[in-house]
């Protein structure tokens, strides 16, 4: 009986280890493809789909700008790149940098 109980509870460890790293790997693909696509819409000036990307996503653009990069640049470079005023205006607004 003790032993069957002792592989349960392996049993439950394991599921749980493995639940974390998938979860780990989606949220690295998720980040990805959000960064993608916030550097698609910054280079069309689109601040609407911006602001509901990371507003579906749950995440502030001030907390995860240093991670996004868009062919080596940054959002802000991009726009300004595209001269996508609307976006710089943005950024600027939201990431606040010294």
């Amino acid at each position: 009986m003790k032993l069957r109980i002792k592989y349960i509870v392996i049993g439950f460890i394991i599921s749980g280890l493995a639940s974390i790293v998938n979860a780990n790997n989606h949220s690295s693909y998720s980040f990805n493809k959000l960064a993608k696509e916030l550097c698609e819409n910054a280079a069309d000036n689109q601040v609407f789909h911006i602001r509901t990307n990371l507003r579906n996503s749950k995440l502030d653009l001030r907390n995860i700008y240093d991670e996004v990069e868009c062919q080596g640049s940054d959002l802000l470079k991009v726009a300004e790149a595209h001269e996508a005023d609307d976006v710089v205006r943005y950024i600027k607004l939201k990431v606040k940098r010294n």
